[in-house]
């Protein structure tokens, strides 16, 4: 056998060994290869999913600050209401108030009212034709006060009717 000969022998056997022992090796890094491909698109799904979490955090704080707004302007507006409440709670007191002087004031007009009846009654009787004639301007004056007191009453009895209501819708929002 010639050099050239056992070269060839030679690089035949190291093929063939080089095949025998690469191809597992080869094996093995395709493997490896299947495998790092593998891993990079779970990490790219797991970067997506990182993304997309995010974006829900994002949207999650977008709507916690809208409600802390909400909330803010709730708060406003009831601060606003309880305001108003004491403001109310002012006005009726006042009004109560009125309506005590109102009542006193009608029963002073009730007494005089009483007064001047007595008087009619115990004086003006045996004169009334007089009077009729005489003095029926003043009797006329007389109607007119009577229709005003009796306006007076009315009015008064839908300020109490109103009062009532008023009382009772405050008692609602409180």
């Amino acid at each position: 056998m010639t050099n050239n000969e056992l070269l060839i022998a030679i690089s035949d056997v190291i093929d063939r060994k080089f095949k025998e022992e690469l191809t597992p090796l080869k094996d093995d890094i395709q493997f490896l290869k299947n495998d790092v491909q593998f891993l990079k698109d779970d990490v790219q799904t797991l970067k997506n999913d990182v993304q997309a979490l995010k974006d829900d955090v994002q949207t999650l704080k977008d709507d916690v600050q809208t409600l802390k707004d909400d909330v803010q302007t709730l708060k406003n507006e009831v601060q606003t209401l309880k305001d108003e409440v004491c403001i109310m709670k002012g006005k009726i007191h006042i009004l109560e108030e009125n309506m005590q002087s109102l009542n006193k004031d009608m029963q002073s007009v009730k007494n005089e009212q009483k007064r001047i009846n007595f008087i009619i009654e115990n004086e003006v009787r045996t004169n009334i034709k007089l009077l009729v004639e005489n003095y029926l301007p003043a009797a006329r004056r007389y109607e007119q006060s009577a229709d005003t007191i009796e306006a007076i009453r009315m009015d008064m009895d839908v300020m109490k009717k109103i009062l009532r209501k008023h009382t009772d819708e405050l008692q609602k929002i409180s």
